[in-house]
């Protein structure tokens, strides 16, 4: 598990890659930080066809993700982090530290990402942890929980 000063440090370089996403609903980024506090991935969310960004319009955020046109920060960081390194066991463990912008530049602080298949992947990746901003400052949880809970938001009818 990374320290408190990496997770911080993480968040600060998530966001910044968020800066670098065109999409108009959403802006993310993403690091992946192995066991050591090495950086070896990381990415921003960035849509197939530009054109086709964004097809989730009122799409309540967690669900109908076949809908949307993006490879997720999450997935791009992951992959790259994967190329980089080239081996799944130096993987295990790592943590992905997640961040988002509205369209608006203020930031997204809530509890509900990664969404399923990010969390999915996370999962069959063996990474140990996932961080995102909170209201607090930040939440830090096993990537097995996290996707118990983008489970539950993707099956769970809005009230």
């Amino acid at each position: 598990m990374i320290s408190e000063q990496v997770a911080r440090k993480g968040l600060v370089m998530a966001r910044d890659l968020a800066l670098q996403s065109i999409c108009q609903k959403m802006r993310f980024g993403a690091v992946v930080i192995d066991e050591h506090d090495g950086l070896i991935g990381f990415g921003f969310n960035q849509p197939l066809v530009p054109q086709l960004c964004c097809l989730r319009e009122g799409i309540r955020s967690g669900t109908e993700l076949e809908k949307c046109t993006a490879y997720h920060a999450e997935q791009v960081a992951m992959t790259s982090a994967l190329s980089l390194v080239g081996d799944l066991d130096r993987l295990r463990g790592a943590t992905v530290v997640v961040a988002g912008l509205h369209p608006d530049g203020r930031e997204w602080l809530r509890d509900t990402f990664p969404c399923s298949i990010c969390a999915r992947m996370m999962v069959a990746l063996n990474l140990g942890y996932l961080v995102m901003p909170s209201p607090e400052g930040y939440r830090m949880i096993p990537a097995i929980q996290a996707l118990a809970e983008a489970l539950v938001v993707a099956t769970t009818e809005p009230s």
